[in-house]
């Protein structure tokens, strides 16, 4: 979480969203990525409204705003109120200091971009109530009850890589992340005369509506075919190509170029990994764009 500040009564947090440069769809294979923050952000301004149990939560953005009880949260039908309502359900299983409180938010990442607006929400809100009831929740504790947030209120399967980015990018680096164990690199980002260009194509991107949750269960499918050969896999991080090419027989064609790309993926994350501290950007400009073509 990056410019977060206390001034006076009032709390401002800043929380971005991210990119990954490679290492799509690993991350609740358990996987590699490779993702970090951007400039753009959502903002918060929390105080104390000295209640019990009420919260006051309202979008520049919308001119929408919402009470929150504390003491009787449950999903909605508007999926903007879950992330907040999703949150605070689980803050309030980890701790019983939180209070009533009042925010504003206003966001500069457009929404349903693939930016992960969602995960820069609920980092937001989690870290700001963190700070301002002083919680004591650690940074892991904040990425991990966000994430189960957006399974529970939500109904998105996302695996971690979104909420670790949006909580633990340093500015100047790339994260290498171990999804399966959480281990972390800060990789230096030095991209000499090549520049990173974020587009904005209008499409919108809501994970929860897209075939995300298709892919996870498809990716599922094929660990349940290869457990039945290899009882030890646990995820697709353990299958090596061999291991899956002496399956192809007994899968969908669909499950085994899910599950092929997935493993091919987690290589070319390492890879860029190693070409980018050898500061190799033309070696990492090609296995990117070998991806697309």
């Amino acid at each position: 979480m990056r410019n977060t500040e206390l001034l006076d009564t009032e709390l401002i947090v800043t929380s971005p969203g991210r990119i990954n440069l490679i290492g799509e769809h690993t991350d609740y294979n358990l996987g590699y990525v490779l993702p970090t923050a951007i400039e753009k952000s959502i903002v918060f301004k929390f105080h104390k409204n000295k209640s019990e149990n009420l919260c006051n939560i309202y979008s520049e953005d919308y001119k929408k705003g919402m009470t929150i009880d504390l003491k009787n949260l449950s999903p909605t039908n508007d999926e903007w109120e879950n992330y907040f309502l999703g949150v605070l359900n689980e803050v309030s299983k980890r701790t019983k200091a939180l209070k009533g409180f009042n925010c504003s938010i206003k966001s500069s990442l457009p929404s349903g971009s693939g930016l992960s607006s969602s995960a820069a929400l609920e980092c937001g809100i989690a870290s700001g109530v963190n700070k301002l009831f002083q919680l004591g929740l650690s940074k892991l504790d904040i990425i991990e009850l966000s994430q189960k947030a957006e399974h529970s209120y939500i109904g998105t399967q996302c695996g971690i890589m979104d909420q670790f980015a949006s909580v633990m990018s340093s500015k100047g680096n790339i994260i290498l992340l171990d999804c399966k164990s959480l281990k972390h690199q800060q990789i230096p980002l030095q991209l000499g005369s090549y520049k990173i260009l974020m587009l904005n194509t209008k499409v919108s991107h809501s994970l929860a509506c897209s075939e995300y949750n298709t892919r996870r269960k498809e990716c599922e499918a094929g660990i349940s075919i290869i457990r039945k050969k290899y009882p030890n896999v646990s995820s697709l991080r353990d299958v090596s190509k061999e291991m899956l090419v002496s399956l192809k027989g007994k899968m969908d064609d669909v499950i085994y170029r899910r599950c092929s790309f997935i493993i091919d993926e987690n290589d070319r994350v390492l890879r860029v990994v190693d070409a980018l501290k050898q500061k190799d950007l033309n070696e990492v400009v090609f296995i990117t764009i070998a991806i697309v073509s």
